[in-house]
């Protein structure tokens, strides 16, 4: 079952999270495949470490973040696309589907805030990511 997130961007609604796969502090990533089906309409999240190498100017923008206690910045991957469109049974809207990831943290969420229950099966491992220069 869902819980409030632990932060919110001001001005949102305090959003509804399930931490599917915590998100890994080790360096490590997750990369597995993931099948589901929720309550309700929900979206997954895939979330990546961000550290600006720099300064970001406005050209080039930022990537969609967040930032979490202890000021450590979280890039979110929003897959709202693969479950946008829920099923419909017995005029209850759900989602469900199967995808593949590869990321720090796996999170099924909902923006509104609405509680939801998810149910889940994970095929997953722990990976050094490969270093590109």
């Amino acid at each position: 079952m869902s819980s409030p997130a632990p932060v919110r961007h001001p001005g949102q609604p305090l959003h509804a999270l399930v931490f599917a796969l915590p998100l890994r502090d080790d360096g490590k990533i997750w990369s597995g495949k993931v099948t589901f089906t929720a309550s309700k309409p929900i979206e997954v999240e895939v979330l990546h470490p961000y550290e600006s190498k720099g300064e970001v100017d406005t050209m080039h923008g930022e990537p969609y973040y967040a930032v979490l206690p202890g000021n450590k910045s979280i890039a979110i991957s929003h897959l709202r696309d693969l479950v946008d469109v829920p099923i419909e049974i017995n005029g209850t809207g759900i989602s469900s589907g199967t995808l593949g990831f590869v990321g720090s943290a796996l999170v099924f969420h909902k923006t509104t805030g609405q509680p939801f229950t998810v149910t889940y099966s994970i095929d997953a491992v722990a990976k050094s990511p490969i270093n590109q220069n």
